[in-house]
């Protein structure tokens, strides 16, 4: 498991995509910076937005935080998960972010 799910989102979809969790899901929104945002869906998930100029369309990723990763690292492969660092995940966190392909 984990506690954070983040969406990158191409620049042209930022703030249409904010105003839906905000003004729609009435969620709570915290900007760390013009690029990023947290939305606490509930009180232990978060979801964050970032604005990122490199896609077209809106990517999802999951936080992976297990205490066994080799394992967690080898079940995504064989089920075809892509594994990618698409954000530092914090000090003594033993996990990845993942996406389906």
């Amino acid at each position: 498991g984990g506690n954070s799910l983040i969406i990158k989102c191409p620049t042209h979809k930022y703030e249409s995509t904010v105003a839906f969790y905000r003004d729609i899901l009435r969620l709570n929104v915290e900007y760390s910076s013009k690029d990023t945002c947290k939305l606490e869906w509930s009180e232990f998930m978060y979801v964050w937005i970032s604005r990122t100029d490199k896609l077209t369309h809106p990517s999802v990723w999951l936080v992976v935080d297990t205490n066994c990763t080799v394992r967690a690292k080898a079940l995504l492969e064989k089920c075809e998960m892509m594994r990618n660092e698409v954000d530092q995940l914090a000090e003594g966190v033993d996990g990845f972010w993942a996406s389906p392909v």
